[in-house]
């Protein structure tokens, strides 16, 4: 079974639950800076453990979940969690989900140059968890089991690296 579960949380109740998933990858967006890569490369990157309230958003994930968040104030995020295991958290809104679109993935911004993926259309170096030339992120799509008119909701769950130039 699949699950949603959304909540507002406090920086505490966040940390939490991100220790609770130990993720292995992230993607941090600050207002100056995105940070792209595997958590414990990202940790010495930040020099120290993950501190969602430095983020306006985040996205941790690993094979079968996802947490995600986005500031709402100084100290109090909106929280999505979207997991292939029956989970619960106190306080947080639950949603069954049905999986209908599995093992999509899409190729991500710029190409390599030694260590570095490099997009000159927007001056930015990243890098990526991958040593190929072009790398995706792989993602499964769900619906509310009970609502999917109100549309698909999308976790990451891995990298991959691909030789051949995108079609």
């Amino acid at each position: 079974m699949s699950i949603a579960l959304a909540s507002i949380v406090d920086s505490k109740n966040l940390k939490n639950a991100i220790d609770f998933f130990k993720p292995k990858y992230g993607i941090l967006q600050s207002v100056s800076q995105i940070y792209i890569g595997e958590v414990e490369e990202l940790k010495k990157e930040l020099k120290g453990e993950i501190e969602p309230s430095n983020f306006e958003s985040g996205r941790l994930f690993l094979t079968d979940s996802e947490i995600r968040w986005r500031k709402k104030g100084e100290e109090r995020f909106y929280v999505l969690i979207i997991s292939d295991k029956d989970l619960a958290f106190n306080g947080y809104e639950r949603n069954d989900l049905e999986m209908v679109e599995n093992y999509l993935s899409f190729y991500l911004w710029g190409e390599k140059s030694e260590d570095m993926w490099c997009e000159l259309r927007i001056p930015k170096g990243w890098r990526y968890p991958v040593k190929n030339q072009y790398t995706k992120i792989k993602v499964i799509g769900y619906e509310l089991k009970e609502k999917p008119e109100e549309g698909k909701l999308y976790r990451f769950y891995d990298f991959e690296g691909e030789e051949n130039e995108p079609l």
